[in-house]
Order: structure tokens, then C-alpha cells, then sequence
């Protein structure tokens, strides 16, 4: 049996409700973004699923969702991989909102993404890709942590 659209977002919002110990994001939503007309994506507990052919959008969908906040506003978005064969944490891209202060937020972006890294388990820490405005300062901002 497939849940509608409405069962679905009910479904998650109440997987999300019963993690009180944690954040747990229940849903998302793009509009207007890219192939995205307007796309409303569900957590199954805090997970996120996304299938489809090389070129179909997941990367770019999970782009656009992984913002990094830096008192309470918006400031970067990065893509990031777990390379676990590897045992480091992939920054595949990180762009910076404008106007920020690159430097600042690169320095606490990166003591967070050193703390995923250790949360998942990667040992041989976060390793900075150079795609994206926000990029080089970060790789910066890794190699001195």
C-alpha cells in the first residue's frame, strides 16, 4: 500500500515528534529552485532517501538542503560525503551566502564539519574539494583545526 502525499508528511512530522533527544527533521521543501517546481521531500526519522539516475538531481537536492546556520542565519551550503573506505569527511563543494565575513564563518564551519567527522566515525577528518566561493577559506580553515 502507498501512503498519499498528506500520509506521508503526517508520518514523518510524528517519527520526528517522538526524537525528542535530538533534532530531527521531518520535512523539506523546494520551490522554484533548479528542476525543482515545487517539491516537498519526507524524513523517515530523521533520514532522507533520495534515488535516481546519475543526473537526476540528488546531489543537487541535498545541496540546496544542507545550509549551515551560524546564528540563526543562513551563511553557507556545502555537499558533503562520507568517504568511509577512507575514513574522512568529503566537502565536495561549500559556497558562502553573500555579504558574510568568509573568514568567521569558514573557522566555525569547519570546527563543525570536524565534529561530524568524528560523530560518523571518520577518523582522518574533513578533506576540502576546491569547488565553490567558500572553498578555499575553508580549506584554510581545516588545515589550522
Amino acid at each position: 500500500m502507498t501512503a498519499t502525499r498528506e500520509e506521508s508528511i503526517a508520518l514523518s512530522v510524528a517519527a520526528a515528534s517522538a526524537r525528542a533527544d535530538r533534532w530531527v527533521p521531518s520535512r523539506a521543501g523546494l520551490v522554484s529552485v533548479w528542476r525543482y517546481v515545487e517539491e516537498t521531500f519526507c524524513f523517515h526519522q530523521g533520514r532522507l532517501l533520495l534515488r535516481g539516475p546519475n543526473g537526476s538531481g540528488k546531489s543537487m537536492a541535498l545541496e540546496l538542503l544542507l545550509p549551515f546556520l551560524l546564528d540563526g542565519h543562513l551563511v553557507a551550503r556545502v555537499d558533503l560525503k562520507a568517504d568511509r573506505a577512507a575514513g574522512r569527511l568529503l566537502v565536495r563543494s561549500a559556497w558562502g551566502q553573500d555579504g558574510i565575513d568568509v573568514g568567521h564563518v569558514a573557522a566555525e564551519l569547519a570546527a563543525e564539519l570536524f565534529e561530524l567527522a568524528t560523530f560518523l566515525g571518520l577518523a582522518d577528518g574533513v578533506v576540502v574539494e576546491p569547488r565553490g566561493d567558500l572553498a578555499p577559506a575553508l580549506a584554510l580553515a581545516v588545515a589550522r583545526t
